[in-house]
């Protein structure tokens, strides 16, 4: 009896030695279904990002310093939207046709100078008061077509954009502080 309890014992102690998954049953499971991310879920609080197979492309206006409190007006096309005052403008432009005309209609000008725009998509930008178009094709070659020479243009405060896009794009005030500027200057002539 004691040599068949022995036995039994070292069964058993020869069994939980083994890993689990020698004990498991195959079973089929089902491919898991793919759930969308906070990114690309359409709810009042999360902005879609589309891309170029739903023929939109996300356009972004904003400022590089929001201290600066950058207010933008203008008109937004493909859907038309007039905007007035915002600081920040973002939307989905039907067609891959980003399209926009933009002023700079205000900002604390006391503390900071604006010294441009910049324009950007992928890696590529382009920045400054006015645009070469030339050069401006030359950039985004690949990335923008179809540009319209008379309605794509930096003039100053002014912004405005007609091509077609195959990435999103960002149009982005860019300012400079007035106290940084005064605190250079005034470093470079004691230096002299």
């Amino acid at each position: 009896m004691k040599k068949m309890i022995s036995l039994l014992l070292a069964l058993v102690m020869a069994v939980s030695l083994l890993p689990v998954s020698a004990f498991a049953a195959e079973v089929d499971v089902p491919a898991v279904q793919d759930v969308p991310t906070a990114e690309q879920q359409n709810d009042e609080n999360t902005t879609t990002i589309t891309t170029q197979e739903a023929d939109t492309c996300h356009v972004t206006i904003n400022s590089d310093t929001p201290a600066a409190n950058a207010k933008f007006s203008g008109m937004l096309y493909s859907p038309d939207r007039t905007i007035d005052s915002e600081e920040s403008v973002s939307w989905d432009a039907r067609d891959n046709f980003p399209n926009f005309e933009i002023e700079l209609k205000s900002y604390d000008s006391e503390n900071y100078l604006f010294i441009g725009w910049e324009i950007a998509a992928g890696d590529k930008s382009c920045t400054g008061t006015s645009i070469d178009l030339a050069e401006f094709e030359t950039v985004f070659n690949g990335i923008f077509s179809d540009i319209d020479e008379e309605y794509t243009y930096f003039d100053g405060t002014a912004a405005g954009g007609y091509f077609e896009s195959s990435l999103p794009v960002t149009l982005t005030a860019c300012f400079k502080s007035k106290v940084f500027i005064s605190l250079f200057s005034k470093s470079s002539s004691i230096s002299n």
